[in-house]
């Protein structure tokens, strides 16, 4: 697994988001860590939205960055259940997701299964 995913922060894109008390964020872009056109990550992020429209809750987008800010993944929140959005991170051929409950954050591998405590999620939010 990328060892970057471990030091993500994410950076809003909307004022004063009220998180859900579980969740996921999820992105589509850079299936498997290949890095692809921002045009070709704008479509597999609109095919992910629109892929859970009916069946999940969608919250609002999140940027997953690294912490000096070069590189840059726009991500959805989103309510389901863990095994959901494992799923769904496997689908769209992420290696990770990241979980939230409350305000603990957790890098789950879409592959081993493994979970990885990364502690307060809001003390990662950039504003």
């Amino acid at each position: 697994m990328n060892l970057n995913y471990f030091d993500v922060v994410f950076l809003e894109q909307e004022a004063s988001i009220k998180y859900p008390d579980s969740f996921a964020i999820i992105t589509a872009h850079n299936p498997k860590d290949i890095i692809l056109s921002k045009s070709e990550n704008q479509s597999r992020n609109h095919s992910l939205v629109q892929s859970i429209k009916e069946t999940m809750k969608l919250g609002p987008c999140i940027v997953g960055m690294s912490k000096d800010e070069k590189h840059q993944e726009l991500s959805v929140i989103i309510e389901g259940t863990r095994n959901e959005l494992i799923a769904l991170g496997r689908k769209f051929e992420q290696h990770a997701i990241f979980w939230v409950k409350g305000d603990n954050l957790e890098l789950q591998d879409c592959v081993s299964m493994k979970r990885y405590d990364l502690g307060s999620f809001r003390e990662r939010i950039k504003k």
